[in-house]
Protein backbone atom coordinates (compact mmCIF):
# COMPACT_ATOMS: atom_id res chain seq x y z
CA UNK A 1 0.00 0.00 0.00
CA UNK A 2 1.18 3.56 -0.98
CA UNK A 3 1.01 6.75 1.41
CA UNK A 4 1.48 10.06 0.44
CA UNK A 5 2.01 12.59 3.40
CA UNK A 6 2.45 16.27 2.83
CA UNK A 7 1.96 19.31 4.50
CA UNK A 8 0.36 21.13 1.47
CA UNK A 9 3.27 23.23 1.10
CA UNK A 10 4.63 24.54 -2.14
CA UNK A 11 3.28 24.13 -5.13
CA UNK A 12 0.30 22.27 -3.92
CA UNK A 13 -0.60 25.32 -1.65
CA UNK A 14 0.06 28.91 -0.73
CA UNK A 15 -0.41 28.02 3.13
CA UNK A 16 2.01 26.70 5.53
CA UNK A 17 -0.30 24.48 7.16
CA UNK A 18 2.46 22.88 9.84
CA UNK A 19 3.28 26.24 10.85
CA UNK A 20 -0.40 27.26 11.41
CA UNK A 21 -1.46 23.98 13.38
CA UNK A 22 1.50 24.46 15.47
CA UNK A 23 0.55 27.65 16.02
CA UNK A 24 -3.12 26.72 16.75
CA UNK A 25 -2.49 24.05 19.17
CA UNK A 26 1.18 24.17 20.92
CA UNK A 27 1.49 27.41 23.60
CA UNK A 28 4.28 29.64 21.45
CA UNK A 29 3.74 27.59 18.47
CA UNK A 30 5.52 30.11 16.25
CA UNK A 31 8.36 30.25 18.05
CA UNK A 32 8.56 26.18 18.54
CA UNK A 33 7.70 25.40 14.61
CA UNK A 34 10.40 28.30 14.08
CA UNK A 35 13.00 26.20 16.44
CA UNK A 36 11.96 22.86 15.10
CA UNK A 37 12.76 24.07 11.39
CA UNK A 38 16.04 25.25 12.57
CA UNK A 39 16.64 22.01 14.19
CA UNK A 40 15.10 19.89 11.02
CA UNK A 41 18.40 21.54 9.19
CA UNK A 42 20.65 21.13 11.59
CA UNK A 43 19.54 16.96 11.09
CA UNK A 44 19.93 17.02 7.48
CA UNK A 45 22.46 19.44 6.56
CA UNK A 46 25.06 19.59 9.77
CA UNK A 47 24.58 16.01 11.40
CA UNK A 48 23.69 14.92 8.04
CA UNK A 49 22.02 12.28 9.96
CA UNK A 50 21.81 8.71 7.91
CA UNK A 51 17.88 8.37 6.26
CA UNK A 52 16.55 12.31 7.29
CA UNK A 53 16.04 14.44 4.65
CA UNK A 54 15.57 18.19 4.99
CA UNK A 55 11.73 18.74 5.24
CA UNK A 56 10.60 15.79 7.96
CA UNK A 57 9.67 18.60 10.02
CA UNK A 58 6.11 17.26 9.79
CA UNK A 59 7.40 13.65 11.57
CA UNK A 60 9.29 16.09 14.80
CA UNK A 61 5.75 18.14 15.09
CA UNK A 62 3.59 15.36 15.52
CA UNK A 63 4.26 14.11 19.13
CA UNK A 64 3.74 17.40 20.05
CA UNK A 65 0.47 17.42 18.25
CA UNK A 66 -0.78 14.60 20.10
CA UNK A 67 0.78 16.20 23.45
CA UNK A 68 -1.05 19.35 23.37
CA UNK A 69 -4.19 18.76 20.39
Amino acid sequence: MRVFVTDCEGPISKNDNAFELCCHFIPEGEKFFSLLSRYDDYLAYVEKREGYKAGDTLRLIVPFLIAFG
